[in-house]
């Protein structure tokens, strides 16, 4: 707590997109110990305004209006994959307690190009902007592309389609930021399938009192049931997945994965011949309208 009342970001959801951080920034924050923030995403670690050779620290903080609130959390599920993000909010609390969920990266990737080509054509109806890049675009011009070092132009968007699911390089990474204690790392499938038992793991990690009875599931911003382009190929599929197997492998080894099913992802199913990619295929049609 600050000398005026307020409360300092005391965790984060830090990741990851279209993985479910919004319904469980939701929950969380109904908790009566857990301040309200002005907003679900700070965005602040992030921000490519802030002068981070000064950064406005004692500034980034939450209104306390009840005795009872002893933390505030943010939810900005771009901050694991974001250069230098999580080592700004050390800077700024070093006993942060960090949250990601992840997601099979193929599905995970496939549901972001569909928000941004569902967003993008909005914008082209009010004549704002063009339509974000098809499916087989983002596949050629984005797939290989690392992990960013540094912020640049046009380095967001469809640029980051597949390097937000190189979970095992942006968790190693983390892990050199923050202790592997102050990390909880979920599991997307899992959470969606025992939402108490998530929360309960949640506020357990937190340092908060359990739910007397766990708030419901919302489902948050579900998009719409199809958006206009070109359905992936089982033969796009199977080169994703491969672009996938070492970081699989890295995540695998790490203690703050252990746990996880990652033997139920699609991706991982594709790689060990236990998935036909042409049935993966159909079932990403069926979101996907040629019109």
């Amino acid at each position: 707590m600050t000398s005026d009342g307020r409360l300092r970001y005391g965790f984060a959801i830090v990741g990851v997109q279209k993985a479910g951080t919004s319904t469980l920034s939701r929950a969380i924050t109904d908790h009566p110990q857990v301040a309200r923030a002005p907003r679900k995403e700070a965005t602040f670690f992030n921000s490519l305004t802030v002068d981070w050779d000064d950064p406005p620290y004692d500034d980034h903080t939450v209104v306390r209006t009840r005795p009872e609130e002893i933390t505030a959390g943010d939810a900005t599920p771009a901050y694991l994959w974001w250069p230098n993000a999580l080592e700004r909010m050390r800077d700024y609390n070093p006993d942060t307690r960090v949250v990601a969920v992840l997601r099979d990266p193929i599905e995970r990737a496939f549901s972001q190009w569909r928000m941004q080509r569902e967003r993008s054509a909005r914008k082209v109806a009010q004549g704002r902007g063009p339509l974000a890049e098809d499916w087989p675009v983002v596949v050629e011009r984005h797939l290989d592309l690392p992990l960013p070092v540094a912020p640049s132009p046009g380095f967001k968007g469809s640029a980051s389609t597949f390097s937000r699911g190189l979970y095992g390089e942006q968790l190693a990474r983390g892990l050199s930021v923050f202790d592997v204690d102050q990390w909880l790392v979920l599991e997307f499938g899992a959470m969606l399938g025992d939402f108490p038992g998530t929360l309960d793991r949640l506020t357990d990690h937190l340092g908060l009192r359990r739910f007397g009875q766990a708030p419901p599931m919302h489902h948050e911003l579900p998009g719409a049931p199809q958006v206009s382009g070109t359905a992936p190929t089982g033969a796009e599929l199977t080169r994703i997945a491969e672009r996938f197997r070492a970081d699989l492998t890295v995540l695998s080894r790490l203690p703050v994965a252990a746990g996880l099913d990652l033997g139920a992802w699609p991706t991982r199913q594709l790689l060990d011949g236990d998935l036909d990619p042409d049935d993966l295929a159909a079932r990403f049609a069926r979101r996907v309208s040629s019109a």
